[in-house]
């Protein structure tokens, strides 16, 4: 797996997230979503999206975007994430 592609798909995902509102990012907790994205390098890449309470519930949430190729790298994927408070903010990450 190429490291640069993956931190790069992450990246994107991660962005779009963040542009979305708190509300409708909140649909996801407990609703992984996954799905399958080429890399600039032209390899199948598997990405998958959590959100989670970052604490107690109706408080900051946790968006975690992970990525492999679905070798041995499923084990232990390239992960980014980052932190939204209920007001929309990026908080952490």
């Amino acid at each position: 797996m190429n490291r640069i592609v993956a931190e790069k798909l992450i990246a994107e995902e991660l962005d779009t997230l963040k542009a979305r509102s708190y509300q409708s990012i909140c649909e996801f907790i407990g609703r992984p979503i996954s799905k399958t994205a080429i890399g600039t390098d032209g390899k199948s890449y598997q990405i998958e999206i959590q959100v989670f309470w970052d604490g107690d519930p109706g408080t900051e949430i946790r968006v975690s975007v992970s990525v492999d190729d679905g070798g041995w790298r499923a084990f232990f994927p390239v992960t980014g994430s980052f932190i939204m408070s209920p007001e929309g903010e990026i908080v952490g990450g």
